[in-house]
Parts: C-alpha cells; sequence; structure tokens
C-alpha cells in the first residue's frame, strides 16, 4: 500500500510540473517578418506558449496585431542551449532574406522546436542557397 501511494505521489508531482511547464509564456520582440510553416508573420512583440499539456503544441501571438498560429513544436526535438544565467532566446533559421522560426528556449520551461516546413525544406533543397546563418533574439521576459 505505501509503495503505490509513492507512486501516486510521484505521478502527481510529474503531472503537475507537466502542467505547470504548459502554462510558461515567454515574450520576445522580433524585429524581423519570418515564416512560421507556411505563415509569414509580421514583426513585433510575441507571446510564445505551449499550447498544449503534452508540451508538443506551441502558440505564437503577435501582441499587436492578435494574429497568432499553432504549430507542432516538440519538447524534444529542442537544442538550444544558452547561456545558464539567460532568461532564454528565440531561433530562426535565415536563408537568403527570409527569416525562418526554429525554435523557443527559456529558463522557465520552454524548450520547444518545430519541424521545417515546407518552404524552409525547400530552401534546405537548393544547393545554392543554403543556410546562412541562425539568429538568436533574446526573450525579454517570462509570464
Amino acid at each position: 500500500m505505501e509503495k503505490l501511494k509513492a507512486i501516486l505521489l510521484i505521478l502527481g508531482v510529474t503531472a503537475g510540473s507537466t502542467a505547470l511547464s504548459a502554462q510558461t509564456k515567454a515574450v520576445a520582440d522580433i524585429p524581423f517578418d519570418f515564416t512560421v510553416s507556411t505563415v509569414t508573420m509580421p514583426a513585433g512583440e510575441y507571446v510564445l506558449q505551449s499550447a498544449s499539456p503534452a508540451g508538443d503544441m506551441l502558440r505564437l501571438i503577435n501582441k499587436d496585431t492578435g494574429k497568432s498560429i499553432s504549430v507542432l513544436a516538440p519538447r524534444t526535438n529542442a537544442s538550444y542551449r544558452g547561456d545558464a544565467t539567460a532568461t532564454g532566446a528565440v531561433i530562426f533559421d535565415r536563408y537568403g532574406d527570409q527569416r525562418f522560426f526554429s525554435e523557443v528556449w527559456t529558463q522557465g520551461g520552454l524548450h520547444q522546436r518545430v519541424l521545417p516546413g515546407k518552404l524552409e525544406k525547400e530552401h534546405n533543397s537548393r544547393g545554392r542557397e543554403a543556410k546562412l546563418e541562425t539568429i538568436s533574439v533574446p526573450v525579454t521576459g517570462l509570464k
């Protein structure tokens, strides 16, 4: 019976921490237009939040326009590891003059990476237009 109570306690703590991290919101001021999947989002201040309890969906909301998008962004795909003292970062891949949202990383628990969409895959398949750089935009706040 004690073993069962211990297992239930561990499951309750794990479920609670998953729900808590799913409510973490990051704020970032993105100074350029960018593409998420096949949608172009305007420059501006964005709220980024996990959109599912499992942490496999990410929602980006432009605070000025209210325009938002939810995309598949599994936590297990996140690869960025910033400075331990940094609040976090929003990562973009740049091909020519196009920037593609890649992932968000925060000390508060968001570690999600978007799978490349059709447009980004097209850029990857063209040998002449390889990825030029990875751009990191700092997270300006957590909620």
